[in-house]
């Protein structure tokens, strides 16, 4: 199979290297990872996936139960990727719920740890209503919600919107993943061919 004399090129240029000094290590591939790594989070910081950091740092772990695993066996090497199961529906969406939902969306909305409170959003403490007397008169009126009852309040209809509309990804991960497999690829067989 010939390679693409541009995309090795390139690829030696970003790796800092030149093809005679390359030799198969895991410091070649981290390098390739890393820069990945550097990419996506980067992608995460500009579509504002900043809420928790959770995604961010679960990218980039080393030693978690997230992020790039690279093993090596028998001269068979393989690249594993880990992320929370949410990365999904940043990066591609999520579509409307087509029945009725379980109320796991708005529980990951609400409370201390939920996305409203990490996300920092400021919540309206004031609701203002009308209501009809039996002679007719419409009266109004302004109550004082507290915070715990602002949040539970803001993520019914956050949950709400999301089942009825779902909402668009940005793509900060697929965006670049077909160039990520193809250094990877390139890597792997540019390394693998006998000198």
């Amino acid at each position: 199979m010939g390679l693409d004399k541009q995309l090795i090129d390139s690829l030696e240029a970003k790796l800092g290297v030149k093809a005679s000094e390359l030799e198969f290590s895991q410091d070649i591939v981290d390098k390739v990872v890393d820069k990945y790594i550097r990419i996506w989070q980067n992608n995460l910081v500009k579509n504002n996936h900043m809420a928790s950091d959770n995604l961010w740092q679960s990218i980039g772990d080393k030693e978690g139960q997230y992020g790039f695993r690279v093993e090596s066996k028998a001269g068979i090497t393989r690249l594993y990727l880990s992320l929370p199961d949410y990365y999904e529906y940043t990066d591609t969406g999520r579509q409307p719920t087509k029945k009725n939902g379980s109320g796991v969306v708005r529980q990951k909305l609400q409370g201390l740890q939920g996305w409203i409170s990490q996300k920092g959003l400021k919540l309206n403490l004031q609701v203002k209503g009308k209501y009809k007397l039996k002679d007719g008169t419409i009266k109004e009126y302004t109550r004082k919600l507290t915070k715990e009852q602002a949040n539970k309040q803001a993520a019914f209809f956050i949950a709400r919107k999301i089942h009825t509309k779902g909402f668009k990804g940005t793509n900060w991960f697929s965006s670049e993943i077909d160039n990520f497999k193809r250094e990877v690829l390139v890597l792997f067989l540019f390394l693998s061919v006998p000198s």
